[in-house]
C-alpha cells in the first residue's frame, strides 16, 4: 500500500487533501507541528476510510524538532522534495 505524506495537515486544505487520499486507497503520514487536533483527524480518516494513519509532529523550519526517527525520516524527505524541486521548477510557492 502506498503512504502519502501531507505537512501542514492541520489546515483546512491539507485535510481535505488527506481525506481525498484516503478516500481513494492511500495510508496516510500527516505531518504539523500542532499535533492534538491532528490525533482526532487520524483516528476519524482511520475509521471512515479504513486506512493506516500516523501522526508526526514536523516543524520543516526546525530540525532540531526531529527527534525519533520518522520525524527524522519526514523532515530529510521533505528536504529532498524542495530540493529536486527547486532544480526542476526553479522555484516552490506551496507544497501540500
Amino acid at each position: 500500500m502506498d503512504y502519502i505524506l501531507i505537512i501542514g495537515a492541520n489546515s483546512d486544505i491539507g485535510q481535505d487533501v488527506a481525506r481525498c487520499y484516503a478516500r481513494n486507497g492511500y495510508n496516510l503520514y500527516l505531518a504539523s507541528r500542532q499535533i492534538e487536533i491532528l490525533k482526532k483527524f487520524s483516528n476519524d480518516l482511520n475509521i471512515r476510510y479504513d486506512c493506516e494513519v500516523e501522526v508526526v509532529e514536523l516543524d520543516v523550519l526546525n530540525y532540531k524538532m526531529a527527534i525519533g526517527s520518522t520525524q527524522k525520516m519526514a523532515f530529510l524527505w521533505f528536504q529532498d522534495m524542495l530540493e529536486v524541486a527547486g532544480q526542476t521548477f526553479h522555484h516552490v510557492d506551496v507544497v501540500y
